[in-house]
This record gives structure tokens, sequence and C-alpha cells, in this order.
């Protein structure tokens, strides 16, 4: 344990060669690597947002996965733009975040809804609405466990209207990203 030069506390390895842990004279603590809180890993864990790069067609009477293409960010390489699925690598607790919003049917009858699927299984509902031809957005919140191995989440969106729903794309997200209409974000809020 010693005071550095700008008034800090710092705690270094046995090598002397490394710091371990250190209290700034301002009082910022930094840990290193983890910081853990009553043996839980303080938040610093995967976080990433999403939203549609490329339109999507749901038929009628379909229930199928949103596959959020594009990723605005993606903190820890756990979300992935292929299936639509995130697989965090650190166990916690994880408040999600989506839309599913068509900007047409061709029809107007129906109901459509989206979901947060937890390992294939659905785990929270999002807003159900009644279609309209001028299209609808069906969106959704969720806070879930996740083991940091094994357990992943993807959106998926029920079709029921009568017709095609058409998911409207977000291919200006990345140039003005208040513009996105279909999103999936997540970020880890504690510890396992």
């Amino acid at each position: 344990i010693r005071v550095n030069s700008t008034g800090g506390l710092e705690i270094i390895n046995s090598a002397y060669s490394a710091q371990i842990f250190s209290v700034s004279d301002g009082g910022i603590v930094n840990a290193g690597t983890q910081l853990n809180v009553g043996g839980k890993q303080a938040v610093n864990g995967p976080s990433f947002q999403a939203f549609l790069l490329q339109s999507q067609a749901f038929t009628t009477g379909s229930t199928a996965n949103v596959i959020y293409q594009g990723a605005l960010y993606d903190t820890h390489s756990c979300y992935n733009t292929s299936t639509g699925v995130f697989k965090p690598n650190v166990a916690g607790y994880y408040q999600f975040n989506w839309t599913a919003g068509a900007n047409s049917y061709t029809s107007s009858t129906g109901i459509v809804l989206s979901s947060l699927r937890r390992n294939n299984t659905e785990y929270a509902r999002g807003f159900r609405g009644v279609c309209n031809t001028n299209g609808v957005v069906t969106n959704g919140s969720a806070m879930c466990y996740l083991n940091g191995t094994t357990d992943y989440v993807h959106v998926s969106f029920l079709q029921g209207s009568g017709g095609t729903a058409n998911l409207e794309n977000d291919a200006n997200a990345l140039s003005n990203p208040g513009s996105y209409a279909n999103y999936f974000s997540g970020s880890m809020i504690r510890g396992a």
C-alpha cells in the first residue's frame, strides 16, 4: 500500500510492478479488470443495441425471429447479427427493450405482437395490437437472468393480420441514430 504522487492511495502487487486497486485524491475508485461488491461483480458486463438493417416480411399466421442485422454497439461481442440472438458471456440480470414495427400490412384485420424469448421459450410478451394498413409498432421491455454460458434471448414477432407484414428497415440508423423504428437492446444491470 502506498500513497502516489497525486495524493491517491494505491495497492500494488507483491512484485511492485502493477497497480491492483486505487482511490484517487478526488475519490475515484479503480479496481483493475473487475470490481466485486459483496462478492458480486459490479456492472461492467455485456451491453448491445441492434437495429433492423434490412426489412423483414412475415406472412399470415407466422411467428418468427426478428433478425436485427445492424449493431450500433456490442461491448462484449455477444450479439449475433446473423441470427438476432444475444448470448452473454457474463452471468447476471439483464434489462431488454425492443420494438418491431411494420410499415405496411396487406390486410387490416388481426393482431400482431412481439415477445422476448429466453432459450427459445416465450419469456415476456410485448404490446399486442390490432394492425391496420398504415402499420403498427409492437414493443416490450423485460428483465431476466442469464447464466453467462448457455442462456440466450431473441425477439419473435407474431403476425396474425390476415396478410403480409413488412417490418420497416432502418438503413439510416448509423447516420441518424434517432431514426430507427425497429431495435433490440440489452444490458447487464447487476451480476449474478
